[in-house]
């Protein structure tokens, strides 16, 4: 499998330049026939390398494939008044590995933020160029460039191959003068295809040139075609397996103030007190970290918690003996396992993680399935009340798609929680599911921005799927992080969590 990583500027040694040297000169092109050594293959010291990464904010992302480099992108980030402005200064990919989404993945974690200002590259290269346009969802349209070159001038004054090179814009061109005499013989067929594809603005180039590429976050986007909404909707659950996992790494135990174990602690005691359970085993379905499973087991519950993430079970391992409770890595739609359990929890919307109410009740299905006749079922969603009552962003009649483009980007998941900030989800009144654009940009793998969706319930609406599902409902109300008790007064107004005690029917 394929790992990609980022590596800071300050973290890359000669090693890894020299690595990207190999790559380079294996895979990059040759000279052309004004060129340094015609016909042979493009070579770049590991000095002029370094010189690609320039700047406070510069990084390398790296692929490589069992341990083998296979493909890099050299990164600069340079700040504006505006907003960021991220410019590939350099890409390579191994070429085995061309068009097997290898480059388009390391191409997406640098222009792939919304809420950046500019994104560019200089390139000879009309698949570069169109990455580029995908990637951002706008067209380089030479007039934005040419009126915007001033505040350009921030990145291209840094990159040594493009602070003084001749700049030919206007309506019909974007054309840097590089200077860098590559062999161009398979740019024409190319262009031919990409033009096939969609419109052209740039121009054309000749030896010694690249093209100047940039896109803006003011421009116009590309509205998503319904194949290409059809596809991003049926990748919902990878999607949701990639989120939940980069939120995990960021521990948001520490971080996220609704998952601090006291109040883990303070929910499990309400939980045992209403049941009146004791010394019985326990099912915790979408553990994470393992907060409520290590509570329980502290009260001297046989626990076994169950999470598809990796990460977070990892963490839940290093917080105990291994022992007791004891963590699984699974999926909660679709584990087997050989006991009946006494309790089954599943806190804090894992049922309503994913957009669609198939997914959301395969996993209430399969809990129930691991509950003994008689025993107990505890969960909580988000709530669809809370939500309608702060959303500032809301759509009723199918313009999703449209709103989701102006929708502002945040790191809410990786950093605070809080995902019912109003600035930043747009809830769709129909299927009752709230669209949040999600960076996550920290530890050692790419940067990715995810539009993440959730499914929220109102209260009559999750009470009817539990009975549906064969439960006998004995409490459902709001609660709050740390104090499930309110769940028990009815006059209590919407909170941004549901709470469901019920009992599995006898047979």
């Amino acid at each position: 499998m394929v790992r990609f990583e980022k590596i800071p500027a300050n973290g890359i040694g000669d090693a890894l330049l020299k690595e990207c040297q190999q790559l380079f000169k294996g895979h990059y092109g040759c000279w052309s026939s004004k060129g340094a050594h015609p016909g042979q293959a493009i070579n770049l010291s590991i000095a002029m390398l370094r010189q690609y990464l320039v700047g406070d904010n510069a990084w390398i992302a790296t692929a490589r494939d069992n341990g083998d480099l296979i493909g890099y992108a050299m990164v600069v980030v340079v700040p504006s008044p505006q907003g960021p402005i991220s410019w590939v200064t350099q890409l390579v990919v191994h070429a085995d590995y061309q068009n097997q989404l290898v480059g388009s993945t390391i191409l997406n974690s640098v222009w792939g933020f919304s809420n950046h200002y500019a994104w560019g590259i200089a390139s000879a290269n009309p698949y570069a160029i169109r990455a580029l346009e995908k990637a951002t969802r706008r067209r380089c349209d030479p007039a934005y460039i040419e009126d915007r070159l001033p505040t350009l001038q921030r990145v291209l004054r840094q990159i040594p191959y493009l602070s003084e090179a001749p700049i030919d814009l206007d309506a019909t061109r974007s054309i840097v003068d590089t200077g860098f005499y590559q062999d161009l013989s398979a740019v024409p067929k190319r262009l031919d295809r990409v033009k096939a594809k969609g419109t052209w603005h740039l121009g054309n180039i000749d030896e010694g040139q690249e093209w100047l590429a940039v896109t803006f976050r003011e421009q116009q986007q590309i509205r998503w075609t319904d194949e290409e909404f059809a596809k991003f909707t049926k990748a919902s659950q990878d999607i949701v397996h990639h989120a939940y996992e980069r939120m995990a790494a960021g521990n948001p135990q520490q971080n996220h103030a609704w998952a601090r174990p006291k109040y883990a602690k303070q929910e499990i005691a309400f939980i045992l007190a209403f049941t009146e359970l004791q010394n019985s085993s326990v099912l915790d379905f979408g553990c994470g970290s393992g907060r409520h499973s290590i509570a329980l087991a502290e009260q001297g519950f046989e626990v076994l918690g169950v999470d598809f993430s990796v990460t977070a079970i990892d963490r839940a391992r290093q917080e105990t003996d291994g022992k007791n409770p004891e963590f699984r890595v699974a999926d909660c739609q679709t584990v087997k396992l050989e006991q009946l359990f006494d309790l089954g929890l599943c806190l804090y919307d894992v049922i309503g993680s994913f957009p669609d109410d198939a997914a959301n009740q395969a996993v209430l299905r399969n809990l129930i399935e691991h509950v003994r006749p008689g025993g107990y079922v505890v969960l909580s969603v988000m709530s669809y009340d809370y939500s309608l009552q702060v959303a500032k962003y809301t759509s009723s009649n199918g313009s999703i798609q449209e709103k989701l483009l102006s929708l502002k980007a945040s790191n809410i998941m990786q950093k605070t929680g809080d995902v019912f900030d109003p600035d930043y989800f747009l809830l769709d009144k129909n299927a009752k599911v709230a669209y949040r654009r999600e960076i996550f940009d920290e530890g050692v793998d790419l940067p990715v921005e995810l539009i993440v969706r959730d499914r929220s319930y109102g209260k009559d609406e999750i009470r009817n799927i539990c009975t549906t599902a064969g439960l006998v409902v004995e409490l459902c109300g709001y609660v709050r992080a740390g104090d499930f008790e309110i769940a028990t007064k009815p006059d209590t107004e919407p909170t941004r969590e549901i709470l469901v005690i019920a009992r599995k029917q006898l047979i």
